[in-house]
């Protein structure tokens, strides 16, 4: 866990240096530091430069209070599997792992 986007993308990039990565990031929009936006986009763009395929790709999942239809679009296009608006439903999040191959079926 992180308590801002620098902080996140520290633990990321050692994550990497041990030849290792996550499999899933729930990132929150508005960090402290840099936001979720700014960390979404340079995980992808450090990802590019390390030549990962899609596969290799960690998962990010965005979180956010605000159920702004600029804001979703914007998340996407900087390349996110998922938004989620807060309050979080646990049934809805698991759904979505499991959509995204990072859990089994039922």
């Amino acid at each position: 866990m992180a308590v801002n986007g620098l902080e996140a993308m520290a633990a990321v990039e050692k994550a990497w240096q041990g030849n290792d990565s996550y499999d899933l990031i729930c990132l929150d929009i508005m960090l402290p530091e840099m936001d979720g936006f700014q960390v979404l986009k340079n995980i992808r763009h450090i990802e590019a430069q390390r030549s990962a395929g899609e596969s290799d790709q960690v998962k990010i999942i965005m979180t956010s209070a605000l159920n702004d239809p600029r804001l979703i679009e914007r998340a996407y296009g900087e390349r996110c599997e998922a938004y989620l608006v807060k309050p979080i439903r646990k049934e809805h999040l698991t759904d979505i792992i499991r959509q995204l191959g990072l859990l089994d079926s039922k």
